[in-house]
């Protein structure tokens, strides 16, 4: 509750903040910029859930016939889904906190999420590259355009890191 009272005393620039949601390429040669995505990025997405959805499908399909995985799946992709889009919103409106509401420990703050941002590359590459391992997954593996866009996440991320370090 104390968070809304902030948020709403902090009084946003919703338009702004809503501009904001796709950066402009200018990102990458601002260090202030990068500094702030790479606390956004870590989080928003934290390693630690990737692996705890991931271990989720084994344990809401303990037979692993494609029936029980299937519907694992189904059921983890909505729980991860929904908790990354909470976990946006919440740091959008701890962005907009510390944005537009009085300075104080905002960078450390986002200095405690870049930590995760850095680490993301350790969670993220095994998952893709296990995923698209047909002898780890057997028929579940992603090939195609699905497997595109998670390489293309982890090159941003690596690309963000890059120019945070």
């Amino acid at each position: 509750m104390c968070f809304v009272v902030e948020l709403a005393l902090a009084r946003p620039n919703w338009q702004a903040m809503l501009g904001g949601v796709a950066p402009d390429g200018d990102l990458l040669r601002d260090a202030g910029m990068v500094w702030l995505a790479a606390g956004i990025l870590g989080a928003t997405v934290m390693p630690h859930n990737l692996y705890l959805h991931s271990t989720l499908v084994n344990r809401h399909a303990p037979d692993g016939d494609d029936a029980s995985i299937a519907n694992a799946l189904r059921r983890v992709n909505y729980d991860t889904f929904g908790s990354l889009s909470f976990a946006f919103v919440i740091n959008a409106a701890l962005l907009a906190v510390s944005l537009f509401g009085p300075r104080g420990s905002n960078q450390l703050l986002v200095a405690s999420q870049v930590v995760p941002c850095l680490q993301l590359p350790l969670a993220v590459l095994p998952l893709v590259r296990f995923v698209s391992d047909s002898r780890l997954v057997g028929s579940w593996c992603v090939r195609g355009v699905p497997l595109v866009l998670p390489w293309r996440a982890v090159g941003c991320v690596l690309t963000l890191n890059g120019a945070l370090l």
